[in-house]
């Protein structure tokens, strides 16, 4: 059970609340996985974890503009989920799913 602020009331111990950690998460993704891609391509991050989780990102949002990457920033990720990134090229196509069910720690992880 959620309240407002995103905390966890356990039920067996009506009393004790679990507030899980929430930080930022900064993915690169190379150009060249998405393809043709254009001013209309989106990035979405999902998590059916609870608290669920769902952030929309464009290559309006990228860091670092001109190279070969998008380096994303997701705000308000809970560390303790699983994460999945579907990306939809802008063009008409279907979208891909560049990754599905990766944890926190798997993603923070990347070189």
């Amino acid at each position: 059970m959620t309240n407002t602020n995103n905390s966890f009331i356990l039920p067996s111990h009506g009393s004790h609340v679990f507030t899980p950690d929430v930080t930022t998460l900064v993915l690169r993704i190379p150009l060249a996985a998405i393809g043709d891609h254009n001013e209309k391509t989106t990035f979405k991050l999902t998590s059916t974890d609870e608290p669920k989780y769902e952030k929309i990102l464009t290559l309006k949002d990228d860091l670092i503009e001109g190279d070969d990457s998008a380096e994303l920033m997701f705000p308000d990720v809970y560390t303790n989920g699983k994460f999945t990134l579907q990306i939809d090229p802008g063009n008409g196509k279907s979208p891909i799913t560049l990754f599905k069910e990766k944890s926190f720690s798997e993603l923070s992880n990347q070189k």
